[in-house]
């Protein structure tokens, strides 16, 4: 092009010329030449932009392009801006009849390709993945990224069917062959073969990408392929359960997408979103109390207060956000408060509240209930509004249904306890007063018509042994035992005690102090040969007879006998005498015989005084001598950790002094939660734990050292631990939902487990109804080289090779294995060596 566009340059001449010749004269020319002149200025009915030489001898504004302009009005000549090289955008017309490009845009997002961009939104440019620069993608899809660049992350160097065998490398989509190969890299290096599609079927990154791959299943409905059609409801599942995208998309991933918000409205199954249920779902600013994370404070401009959702979920409702923070009910540095109402309120009363400092009189004015509480009600500490019936006892009210306030029958004055009630009828003042009707009272060594009596513990001691009396009525029976009781001595009308005034006080003492009520030795059968040592129990209760001493009297190990029949401790002389078979020595004389007799008895006569050994705890002997619970670990008295009361079991011990039993290795606890000490307390279940069971290591750490957290986890899913009501253990129902504890399967929750992982060909596995196997009659099996009558074959490679091969395969796996599919199967190099008749 000349640079000089309207100057008549060589080539306008020839075509000058040439036109001349053809129509033979300057009359009637073309108007495209009428105004040409020999030297002037040449005018076009467009023009090019920027040329300030255009002709003006138009009539600008009339809506026609006239020579010399570049538009006119509305007419712009079939130019835009992408036309004239600006980008994006409108493109307008000046007064003066040029182009305006002040509305014009270059900028990255326009939908247009200028500048120095690759691509603009759709606008490639022509591009495909098999024209960028400096890659080998030979398949996929080339997309624009959000700087203008080429964002070629759906191009693939590979090609061909995801889920179909091929003898090339790879696969078309990229993101499944990456996963595949990161397993088995030979599917990118050499051939996408059958065992290549069999992990990409189990891939979740290649389900729906096209070709003969399964698509996603519906998010709430249960279906045989990892994860979901919603990538979003997918991650929201997977993330509580990960089996749901590693395994299948069980009943229990399905029904955990119905209750998440990510996965409403994803289609199928799964529940529209709906305004109102409490779900905010992508299309939904908020939904009630869901406000996606947004407060006063982070998603408007105000300082705090309590943002809402507005009642059709477009937005939200700011008119409890404050510009204010703060307490209302708590001084605080800084004018106003929190809550714009109660604010408002008593800044109305007080400006200096909201123009200089919120102190403790605006906090108290907020507190007020006689002034401007009813507008502070419920905001941050202020008291609750009083809503009788709600379960909570709010500023005002006395009480709420079972919210009794802190208060019970015996803060009401009824020692004796008992149901104290909050009476909920508004015409009798509900919520303002208690009904005390069941609580306790009357006193309690006389009959009375109510339950219990007026002292608590005269009552419990009481009710332990007749639950009658606290039930229904205190009756005779219920006064005389209390005025037999210790517990009830002393209340109101029942008899006193005062335990060791040495004067017996009925019928709580049976003895004082030195008053003993004339009882002796003697008078209970306990001898008085070595003196009368009687003594009363500190609490008066009954009679200490340590001090009595057998009828017998004398050392019992003295080295040259006593001179008297027997010895000074029955035990000891009753062992002697009968056991050995020494009766001399009780119708005779205690000699030496009997004195060695005793010496060698430890457990009868052992540290009963005098000169007889003392008892040895430990030591050598570790026998379980007379005062000593027991002696080392092999005299325990018969007793265990189960006979002590610790269902878990474990190793009982013995304490140092031999006077009590060590139970620290005793395993009590939660089964199902860590709970700090070894063991748990089911002996069966610590047990398989600790020791393994079937198909489970043993985890002796749990019972040698601390049964923690990964104790509790391996207890869960020990069936030992299972179906047996301990602990925080899950007790299966075998209710068609999810397998859990001792159970292999529940329903369509097959655990992981399918017809291929068992062993076969294919084929549907399902669960036994009693949840303690698997179905296994619809999995495939027989010889896969001879016709066996069932659908598939025992080799899940060579069911999948068959299978996939058109309608007569298909047939293979839906009907039965013919000879067909027997003669196709030893053609087929998945099939080689599958057992039975097929070739090597």
């Amino acid at each position: 092009m000349s640079s000089n566009v309207f100057g008549v340059d060589l080539t306008r001449s020839v075509v000058l010329g040439f036109a001349l010749l053809v129509w033979g004269g300057c009359a009637d020319l073309p108007p495209i030449l009428e105004t040409e002149g020999s030297s002037g200025p040449t005018s076009t009915g467009t023009s090019v932009p920027g040329d300030e030489t255009a002709s003006t001898d138009g009539t600008c504004g009339d809506g026609v392009i006239d020579a010399g302009e570049e538009c006119d009005g509305d007419e712009l000549g079939g130019q835009d801006c992408g036309s004239l090289g600006v980008g994006g955008g409108s493109l307008a017309c000046g007064a003066d009849c040029t182009f305006d490009t002040s509305m014009c845009s270059s900028e990255c997002g326009n939908g247009v390709i200028d500048g120095d961009e690759e691509c603009d939104g759709d606008d490639l440019g022509g591009a495909d993945c098999g024209s960028v620069e400096n890659e080998d993608y030979i398949a996929g899809t080339l997309m624009c990224g959000d700087d203008c660049t080429f964002d070629a992350s759906d191009c693939s160097e590979y090609e061909g069917d995801c889920c179909a065998a091929s003898i090339t490398p790879g696969c078309e989509d990229p993101a499944c062959s990456s996963a595949v190969c990161s397993v088995n890299p030979f599917c990118c290096d050499e051939a996408w073969d059958a065992l290549c599609v069999e992990l990409a079927n189990a891939e979740v990154s290649c389900q729906g990408v096209g070709g003969s791959c399964p698509e996603l299943g519906d998010c709430c409905e249960a279906n045989e392929s990892p994860g979901c059609e919603n990538s979003a409801c997918t991650t929201a599942v997977c993330d509580l359960r990960p089996s749901c995208c590693n395994d299948r998309w069980s009943g229990v991933c399905a029904s955990a997408a119905l209750n998440l918000a990510a996965c409403q409205d994803v289609g199928g199954a799964c529940p529209v979103s709906v305004c109102g249920d409490g779900f905010a779902s992508v299309a939904e600013a908020c939904d009630g109390n869901d406000l996606k994370g947004q407060s006063c404070a982070n998603s408007t401009e105000f300082d705090a207060g309590l943002l809402r959702c507005l009642d059709d979920c477009s937005g939200f409702d700011e008119s409890a956000c404050a510009d204010f923070a703060g307490d209302c009910c708590s001084p605080h540095v800084g004018p106003g408060c929190e809550n714009p109402r109660c604010m408002n309120a008593v800044c109305n009363e007080d400006p200096f509240c909201c123009n200089v400092i919120w102190d403790n009189m605006c906090a108290a004015a907020a507190t007020d209930v006689d002034a401007e509480a009813a507008a502070c009600y419920g905001a941050g500490t202020c008291p609750q509004e009083q809503v009788c019936g709600d379960d909570v006892a709010q500023f005002g009210e006395l009480c709420d249904g079972q919210d009794l306030d802190g208060q019970g029958c015996v803060s009401q004055g009824f020692s004796g306890g008992g149901q104290l009630i909050c009476v909920m009828d508004p015409i009798e003042e509900g919520c303002l007063t208690f009904d005390t009707s069941s609580c306790l009272s009357g006193t309690c060594c006389s009959e009375n018509q109510t339950p219990g009596c007026d002292d608590a513990d005269c009552a419990a001691a009481v009710c332990a042994a007749d639950e009658a009396c606290c039930d229904t009525v205190w009756g005779a029976d219920c006064a005389i035992s209390a005025s037999a009781l210790l517990a009830c001595a002393g209340a109101t009308d029942c008899p006193p005690t005062t335990c060791g005034d040495n004067v017996i006080n009925a019928p709580y003492e049976v003895c004082d102090g030195t008053a003993l009520n004339e009882v002796t030795c003697s008078s209970l059968n306990l001898g008085t040969e070595g003196g009368n040592s009687l003594a009363c129990l500190d609490d008066c209760s009954g009679f200490d007879t340590s001090g009595c001493v057998s009828g017998y009297s004398g050392d019992c190990c003295s080295a040259i006998g006593n001179g008297t029949p027997g010895c000074s401790d029955s035990v000891c002389t009753e062992h002697v005498c009968r056991t050995t078979g020494n009766s001399a020595c009780c119708t005779g004389v205690w000699n030496a015989t009997c004195v060695g007799e005793a010496v060698d008895a430890p457990l009868a006569c052992h540290g009963v005084g005098g000169s007889c050994p003392s008892v040895e705890c430990g030591g050598e002997d570790n026998e379980l001598q007379r005062g000593e619970t027991c002696d080392g670990p092999e005299h325990l008295d018969d007793q265990t950790c189960e006979t002590l009361g610790f269902e878990g079991g474990g190793v009982l011990g013995c304490l140092p002094g031999c006077s009590d039993f060590d139970v620290s290795g005793c395993y009590s606890g939660d089964c199902c939660a860590a709970n700090g000490t070894p063991g748990c307390d089911d002996s069966e279940c610590s047990e398989s734990v600790c020791l393994g069971s079937e198909g489970m290591d043993g985890d002796l750490f749990c019972c040698d050292v601390v049964w923690d957290s990964i104790c509790a986890d391996e207890a869960t899913i020990t069936p030992a631990c299972n179906s047996k009501q301990i602990g925080t253990c899950p007790n299966p129902d075998c209710d068609g939902v999810v397998a859990e504890g001792s159970e292999v399967c529940d329903g369509a929750d097959l655990s992981g487990q399918n017809c291929i992982t068992r062993g076969y060909g294919g084929g549907m596995l399902a669960c036994d109804s009693d949840c303690e196997g698997f179905d296994e009659s619809g999995c495939f099996a027989g010889d896969c080289c001879s016709a066996n009558g069932t659908p598939g074959c025992s080799d899940a490679a060579c069911v999948q090779a068959i299978c996939a091969m058109g309608e007569m395969g298909a047939a293979c796996c839906d009907d039965a294995w013919t000879e067909n599919c027997a003669a196709t199967a030893a053609q087929e190099p998945a099939c080689q060596g599958a057992g039975g008749s097929c070739p090597f």
